[in-house]
C-alpha cells in the first residue's frame, strides 16, 4: 500500500487497559455446555481457560471487578467467584428471609484499636506476638470478636461479595456480608422483590442464602440503634451462567450543562469472539450502550449506541478483533444530574436471553462560577476571623462556635449550618447553590485545625499488590514544627530502599492536590498526614439522598493541601495536545483523538456533587469522593490516614476497605500532632522495615491531651515485604505492579492470538489508540539469589512489514534488565532485523550473509488476521527469550533491577507496530 501523509490517517480511539475477562466459559463447562468454547489458539501457542474467572454453581456470585473472600474486589478486572456459605443462617418466617448466624467474611479483621489477639503469620519471628496493642476491642483474622464497641456512631456497609454498588451473579443464590459499627441493636435486609430477613446484629454480619430473581436485584441493609437508622444499598444482577467483564468505560466522565462533549466509550466483551468452530456466547451485533436510571432501568428517549469492534477511528475503536467494542458518544446534557449507562447484549448459554452489565456513572454539573466562589470564600474567611478574635479574647470556644453558626445561618446564601459531631470544634455549611463548606476551628496543635499551607497479585504473605507508594503531606510545613511529618518520612524511607524497591510519588503542602487523592487506588502503600474532622451529621435524610452519599450520617472529612482558588475554576473546557500536556493545574487530560483531547475539571464536579468541601483555606473530601473516584480497585493496599477523627465512625475506612484496601489505619478522635507523629511514625517505620500491619502497630494508649487513639480495620498480616516481580504475566487482568508510559495495557486476545499461558497478556505499541510513538511497561524488583534465569514470550506485529523492509522506517522493540551496576538488552529487534533476508525482494542476498541488510532475527512472517488503521499487518510467531541473570551478577545482589519492555517508532507514526508479551518467569 502507498505510505499516506499523517494528515490522511484515521483517528483511533483511546482505550483504557482491558480490565476484565470473560467468566462464562468455566460456568458453561459446569452446566454441561461446550467445553471447546474455553480453548483458543493461533497455531503457535494454545491455552485452555479451564477457570475463566472461576467456576460457578447455583449458589455462587461474581463481583463486578472480581471479589476476594470477604467481599473486597481485587484489581479492576478478572471476575472471580465467591462461594456462598449455605450453613450460615437459621430460617425464620420473615417473607422468605432468615436470621443470620453471625459468621464473618474470611481473611479480614475488623476494627481494632491498636492491638490484635493473633500472632502474625507473615513470617516474622522477632516481634511481640500480640502486635503490642492494648486497645479496647479485637477482631482477629478468623473473625472472632472481643471487647466493647469502638465507634461512636452507627454505620453499616456491604463488603461482600463486593464493596461496589453493582455486582454480578452467575448463580441464582447469593449472600451479602459486611460490617456494622456503633453497636447496632437490629440489622435486616430487604429486596426489591419484596423478600426480607433479619441478621444477627454483630460487627461483622452475613445474610442467609438469598434466592435471586433473573435480572437486577436491589438490596437494602438496615441497621438500627434506638432512634438511629442507617442503610446501605447494593444492586446485584443475576445473568444465568454468564458474567460480563465489567461496566462500560466512558471518558471523560464529567460533563457540563449545555456544552457539547465527545465521550469515548469502550466495553470489553471477549465472549463475543468465536473460538474455533464454536459459536460465540455474546451476539456482537446486539452489544448496545443504554442510558438507564439509578435502578438500572432504560430511560425512555435516553441515549443509546451500538458498540463495534471495527478498528475504525470514526467510532473510537483502536484495533479490530481485540474484543473491545467502542463508540464515540456525542452528548449535550440540558440539566445537572447524574447519568447512568450500562451495556446490554443477547447471550446464548444454552438459554438465549438479554444480559445486562454493571452501571457506569457520568456527572453532568453546572459550572461553579467565580463570583459565587469568591462570595463563599469571603463569608467563610470573615466568620472564621471573628471566631479567632473571640477565642483569642478569652471567649469560650463553644459560644464562639455557636456565634459562628448563627452568623452563617443569617447569610442569605446559606441553606443550613451546624457543628462538628461529637462535641467537635468544626463547623459545616450547606449553600443554597449546592456547594458544601467547612471551617476548621480546632486548637492549632491538633490534627484537625488546618494551618497555613506551605509552598508549593496478592501473595500468601498478604503483601500489597504493587510497589508504588504515595506519600501526601499537605501540612508538612506545619507538622515539621510539631513532632515531624510521618508521611513525608515514609516516602523518603521507601525511596531509599533497594529491596523491596518502591516507586514513590510524594507531594507536600500546596502541591498535595486533590488529583493525588483521586489516584490513590494506583498505589500499594498510601500514607497521608493531615487534618481531619467529622461533619454534616445533622442534615436531613432528603439532603443525604440528594447528595448521593452512601452513609446517611456524619461524614469523616480529610483536608488536602490544594488551596481554594476561585480564579482557577474553568469557565470552558480547555484542550490538551498529542502528548497529553497543556491542561491547567488541577485538571487532567483525556485523549479523544490522536491529535489531543480535553481537560477535565474534576474539582468542579466534586464541589457541585458534594464530594469536595470548600474549606477556609484548602479543599477537603468526604467518603463519597472515594466511592466515586476509585472505580479501579485498590491492589490490597495499606492506607494510613494520619489525621484527627479518620476512624470516628468508619465512613472513610469502610469505603477504602470495600474498594480493595487490605488495611486502613487512622485515629478515633482528636489527637495532638506530636502524638500522631509519634504513633504514626512508629507504625510506618515498622512497615518500611518489613513488619506486618499487626506487628507494626505501636502499643496504643489514648492521646493524653485530646483522648484519641490509633485504630485499624482490615487484614492484620498486610505488609510491604514482597520484592519479587508482581503480576509478571498480567493474569490479574490489569497493570497492577507495572508502570505504563504511552500505550501499555493488558488484553485477553488479539484476533485469534491468545496468551501463551493464563488468561491475559501485556501489549505495547507505537501508536494504537490515541498514543503517538512510544509504549512501555516497567517494573522494578529484586532477584533472589536462587533465581538464575529469566524468560518471556513475545510476538511482533507491524504495518511496516513487508513493504517497508529496508527503508528508514524502523519501528523497534527492546526488553531491558538494568541495575545500578549492570544492564542487558534481552531483546533488541527492529523491522529490518525481522524482515526476510532479501528485505522483501528489495535486496537479494545469501541468507545469513553479513552483507544482508535484513533478516538478522528473522524467523518467519505471516499475514495477521488483525488490521490496524492502515491495514496490511504481518506478524512473527511467538518467540521465547531467556537470559542468565546469575551470570550478569543480578541474582541476590540486594539491588533493585528495572525490567522494561519498550516499543518505539522511528521515521514516522503513520504505520503502527504492536508487541504482545506473556509468560514472564524467573527461576
Amino acid at each position: 500500500m502507498p505510505r499516506l501523509p499523517a494528515a490522511c490517517t484515521q483517528l483511533l480511539g483511546v482505550r483504557q487497559p482491558i480490565l476484565g475477562r470473560w467468566a462464562a466459559c468455566a460456568a458453561a463447562a459446569v452446566v454441561g455446555l461446550s467445553a471447546a468454547s474455553c480453548t483458543e489458539g493461533d497455531g503457535a501457542a494454545t491455552a485452555t481457560d479451564a477457570t475463566g474467572g472461576g467456576g460457578t454453581s447455583g449458589g455462587d456470585t461474581v463481583a463486578v471487578d472480581g471479589a476476594t473472600t470477604g467481599g473486597s474486589d481485587v484489581g479492576a478486572g478478572g471476575d472471580s467467584v465467591t462461594t456462598v456459605d449455605t450453613t450460615a443462617a437459621e430460617a425464620t418466617g420473615d417473607a422468605g428471609g432468615a436470621t443470620d448466624a453471625g459468621e464473618t467474611p474470611d481473611q479480614t479483621s475488623g476494627a481494632t484499636d491498636g492491638s490484635t489477639t493473633n500472632p502474625d503469620t507473615a513470617g516474622d519471628t522477632t516481634v511481640k506476638p500480640d502486635g503490642g496493642g492494648s486497645g479496647d476491642a479485637v477482631i482477629a483474622p478468623d473473625g472472632t470478636t472481643s471487647g466493647g464497641d469502638n465507634f461512636k456512631e452507627l454505620l453499616v456497609k456491604v463488603l461482600g461479595p463486593s464493596g461496589k454498588d453493582w455486582i454480578q451473579s452467575m448463580g441464582g443464590n447469593s449472600q451479602l456480608s459486611g460490617v456494622a459499627y456503633g453497636a447496632p441493636e437490629e440489622i435486616s435486609w430487604s429486596a426489591s422483590n419484596g423478600k426480607s430477613g433479619k441478621i444477627t446484629p454483630t460487627e461483622k454480619w452475613k445474610t442467609s442464602v438469598i434466592q435471586l430473581d433473573k435480572g437486577d436485584n436491589h438490596f437494602t441493609i438496615t441497621a438500627k440503634k434506638g432512634n438511629q437508622v442507617v442503610t446501605d444499598t447494593v444492586h446485584l444482577t443475576y445473568n444465568p451462567v454468564f458474567a460480563f467483564e465489567g461496566a462500560p468505560d466512558m471518558s471523560p466522565n464529567v460533563l457540563f450543562v449545555n456544552e457539547n462533549a465527545k465521550v469515548v466509550v469502550h466495553f470489553s466483551a471477549t465472549a463475543a469472539i468465536a473460538n474455533g468452530q464454536d459459536k460465540p456466547i455474546i451476539d456482537a451485533s446486539t452489544i448496545q450502550l443504554v442510558e438507564v436510571d439509578e435502578q438500572g432501568k432504560p430511560i425512555a428517549g435516553g441515549y443509546t449506541a451500538n458498540l463495534k469492534d471495527s478498528g475504525q477511528g470514526g467510532n473510537c475503536d483502536d484495533v479490530s478483533k481485540d474484543a473491545v467494542y467502542s463508540e464515540c458518544a456525542n452528548i449535550n446534557a440540558k440539566e445537572a444530574k447524574t447519568k447512568y449507562f450500562r451495556v446490554k447484549a443477547k447471550v446464548d448459554v444454552g438459554e438465549v436471553y438479554e444480559a445486562w452489565s454493571p452501571v457506569t456513572v457520568v456527572d453532568v454539573v453546572q459550572r461553579f462560577d467565580k463570583p459565587t466562589c469568591n462570595a463563599i470564600v469571603s463569608l467563610q474567611g470573615k466568620v472564621k476571623g471573628d471566631y479567632v478574635t473571640a477565642v483569642t479574647g478569652g471567649a469560650d470556644w463553644k459560644k464562639a462556635q455557636a456565634d459562628a453558626i448563627a452568623a452563617l445561618k443569617a447569610d442569605s446564601s446559606v441553606a443550613d449550618a451546624g457543628p462538628a459531631n461529637g462535641n467537635g470544634y468544626g463547623v459545616w455549611i450547606r449553600y443554597k447553590t449546592g456547594q458544601l463548606g467547612a471551617l476548621n476551628l480546632a486548637p492549632a496543635d491538633m490534627r484537625s485545625s488546618a494551618g497555613a499551607v506551605g509552598p508549593g497479585a496478592a501473595l500468601p504473605t498478604f503483601s500489597v499488590g504493587t510497589r508504588r507508594a504515595l506519600a501526601l503531606a499537605p501540612f508538612q510545613s506545619e507538622f515539621s514544627k510539631l513532632g515531624g511529618d510521618e508521611a513525608e518520612k515514609l516516602g523518603n524511607d521507601l525511596k531509599a530502599k533497594q529491596c523491596p524497591p518502591y516507586a514513590v510519588d510524594a507531594a507536600n503542602n500546596s502541591q498535595a492536590f486533590l488529583r493525588w487523592y483521586r489516584e490513590m487506588s494506583s498505589y500499594g502503600m498510601v500514607a497521608i498526614s493531615g487534618h481531619g474532622e467529622v461533619l454534616f451529621g445533622d442534615m436531613g435524610a432528603d439532603v443525604y439522598k440528594s447528595l448521593g452519599w452512601e452513609h446517611q450520617g456524619a461524614q469523616e472529612v480529610v483536608w488536602s493541601g490544594e488551596p481554594v482558588n476561585c480564579s482557577a475554576l474553568s469557565g470552558s473546557t480547555a484542550t490538551c495536545n498529542q502528548a497529553g500536556n497543556g491542561c491547567p493545574t488541577g485538571e487532567s487530560c483525556v485523549k479523544t483523538s490522536l491529535q489531543g483531547g480535553v481537560c477535565v475539571d474534576s474539582t468542579q464536579a466534586d464541589i457541585m456533587r458534594g464530594r469536595a468541601i470548600i474549606g477556609d483555606q484548602t479543599y477537603g473530601f468526604v467518603p463519597a469522593f472515594l466511592r466515586h473516584h476509585h472505580v479501579q480497585q485498590f491492589p490490597q493496599s495499606i492506607v494510613y490516614l494520619g489525621a484527627c477523627r479518620t476512624m470516628y465512625n468508619g465512613s472513610l475506612a469502610t469505603q477504602l476497605w470495600g474498594s480493595g484496601a487490605a488495611a486502613v489505619v487512622g485515629f478515633s478522635d482528636y489527637v495532638a500532632s506530636e502524638y500522631a507523629a509519634a504513633q504514626g511514625g512508629k507504625f510506618l517505620d515498622g512497615l518500611a522495615n518489613g513488619l506486618s500491619v499487626n506487628q507494626a502497630l505501636p502499643t496504643s494508649t489514648d492521646d493524653p491531651k485530646y483522648g484519641g487513639r490509633m485504630r485499624h480495620i482490615g487484614i492484620d498480616e498486610a505488609n510491604l515485604k514482597n520484592e519479587a516481580l508482581i503480576n509478571p504475566s498480567w493474569d490479574s487482568g490489569n497493570l497492577t505492579g507495572w508502570k505504563p508510559v504511552g500505550d501499555g495495557r493488558v488484553v485477553s486476545r488479539l484476533g485469534v492470538t491468545i496468551p501463551v499461558a493464563g488468561k491475559y497478556m501485556g501489549i505495547i505499541s507505537t501508536g494504537l489508540g490515541f498514543t503517538a510513538q512510544n509504549g512501555s511497561l516497567t517494573q522494578p524488583f529484586c532477584i533472589d539469589k536462587a533465581q538464575n534465569e529469566m524468560c518471556f514470550f513475545w510476538k511482533f506485529y507491524s504495518e511496516e512489514f513487508i513493504e517497508w523492509c529496508g527503508s528508514q522506517f524502523m519501528d523497534s522493540f527492546t526488553a531491558t534488565l538494568k541495575s545500578d551496576t549492570a544492564s542487558v538488552k534481552m531483546v533488541d529487534v527492529y523491522i529490518d532485523s525481522l524482515c526476510p533476508y532479501d528485505c522483501g525482494e528489495k535486496s537479494p542476498c545469501e541468507p545469513g550473509s553479513p552483507t544482508c541488510k535484513c533478516g538478522k532475527d528473522w524467523k518467519t512472517l505471516s499475514p495477521s488476521d488483525v488490521n490496524f488503521d492502515q491495514g496490511g499487518v504481518h506478524m512473527t510467531p511467538w518467540q521465547k527469550t531467556c537470559v542468565d541473570v546469575g551470570a550478569l551478577g543480578l541474582s541476590g545482589s540486594g539491588k533493585k533491577v528495572d525490567l522494561t519492555f519498550f516499543a518505539t517508532d522511528k521515521g514516522d507514526s503513520i504505520f503502527d507496530t504492536v508487541i504482545l508479551i506473556d509468560e514472564v518467569t524467573i527461576k
